[in-house]
């Protein structure tokens, strides 16, 4: 029995030791990458060279290493570079009025071999990034965090808005709201969380109080977006967002379904300020 507990605790330090040992060559192999991505980023090249190399060492630190934690650190690292360079892109865009479909697909032509995507809104030109292009390349060697994070993404292809007006249903709003609550609670220390929590602040005020919502007509919204607050406050009771959107649709039930500038002020059977509830609301997920 002696002899048997003392192979048990040499198979233990055995054990940790290569733990142990296996942190160290992580945390240098981080440290290596890190630095030969500091000194790259700082090279004064142009963006579309740089960013090339930078996606091609990244992907190389990204196959050597097996701790998810530190390949994520090293990729949020990248992103923040990655849209970094997008804007210094982005100001040296030019699209001439005359050939703008032939230069916007000629744009598009260069930049989707370095995961950048070109959009319209509103006769303007931005840059944005090619999620189908990351989750390809760097997605397979993270974490279920960064995983999730791009199904996520790629399941938002659709924009939210057009020309200053929504252009998605608010069932597809809600559905977005949930996606996005449900990732906060289940990563909190994700690092684009920030954001995260600025896009469902986003989310939320246009699925309650979007002015320009296409689904009104003459100022009563639509018998779809009845039943997508009908579906909130069945399916969502645990969103931390239900007691608003509870109480929005208590007026505007009241309100017959209309807008109006009143609505939202003060419940006169309540007592409730609407936007201060929401404000208390969106400071809780404020960055």
């Amino acid at each position: 029995m002696k002899k048997l507990l003392t192979i048990i605790c040499l198979l233990m330090i055995v054990v940790i030791s290569f733990i142990f040992i296996n942190m160290l060559f992580e945390h240098k192999k981080y440290e290596d990458y890190n630095t030969k991505f500091t000194s790259l980023i700082n090279q004064n090249t142009p963006e579309e060279i740089n960013l090339t190399k930078i996606q091609k060492m990244l992907l190389d630190y990204m196959k050597g290493s097996s701790d998810n934690t530190l390949k994520g650190k090293a990729f949020y690292n990248y992103r923040c570079e990655f849209f970094s360079t997008l804007k210094k892109m982005e100001e040296k865009l030019t699209v001439t009025e005359e050939a703008y479909e032939q230069d916007l697909n000629k744009v598009n032509d260069e930049l989707s071999k370095i995961g950048i995507k070109a959009k319209t809104s509103e006769g303007m030109i931005y840059l944005v990034e090619n999620n189908d292009f990351s989750m390809q390349k760097f997605v397979p060697y993270l974490g279920k965090d960064w995983k999730d994070f791009y199904v996520i993404r790629k399941s938002e292809n659709n924009e939210l808005f057009d020309d200053g007006a929504l252009v998605i249903t608010k069932e597809e709003l809600r559905r977005r709201i949930i996606a996005w609550e449900k990732f906060l609670n289940t990563f909190p220390d994700f690092p684009e969380n920030n954001e995260i929590k600025a896009k469902l602040n986003c989310y939320i005020a246009n699925y309650l109080m979007a002015p320009y919502d296409f689904s009104v007509d003459n100022n009563k919204i639509s018998s779809e977006s009845i039943k997508s607050f009908s579906n909130f406050l069945e399916q969502n009771k645990d969103s931390k967002f239900y007691p608003i959107v509870k109480l929005w649709n208590h007026l505007l039930k009241e309100n017959n379904y209309k807008y109006s500038k009143a609505l939202g002020k003060t419940d006169s059977k309540n007592s409730y300020n609407v936007k201060k509830y929401n404000k208390d609301i969106f400071d809780e997920f404020s960055p």
